[in-house]
């Protein structure tokens, strides 16, 4: 009767012993599963940030280079229509000058024709 008595212990000893291996064991894997979330939520929000910082870098440098193509296709198209503005000015002032010029030479023909007239009248009038 004692054996069975001590058999009964020992058996209600290992089934205790056996539930609050299982109740260790499943918080201890709780415990490792939230430290495990917790690691892999820190490197996610690091890995996170280091994304963020080098495309936050990428589009500041990228807008940098965009500036600078804008700014320099400004002052080719401006330096072009300078030069178009002044091949025109330039055009226009030759076109001036010949006109100028022509009326001159007209001008000139025309009082060199009034002389020659003139002598020419003058000549049949003494004649």
């Amino acid at each position: 009767m004692i054996e069975r008595f001590n058999a009964e212990i020992q058996n209600q000893r290992d089934q205790f012993n056996a539930q609050n291996r299982l109740v260790i064991d499943q918080a201890n894997a709780t415990w490792f599963r939230q430290v495990a979330t917790a690691d892999t939520a820190a490197i996610n929000y690091a890995n996170q940030q280091s994304v963020s910082n080098l495309l936050a870098y990428s589009t500041v440098a990228l807008n940098n280079m965009y500036q600078a193509e804008r700014d320099a296709m400004e002052q080719a198209w401006a330096s072009g229509e300078g030069d178009l503005e002044r091949s025109t000015e330039i055009a226009i002032a030759k076109i001036n000058a010949d006109a100028e010029l022509a009326k001159a030479d007209a001008t000139e023909d025309a009082a060199s024709s009034s002389a020659i007239g003139g002598f020419v009248s003058d000549v049949i009038g003494l004649l």
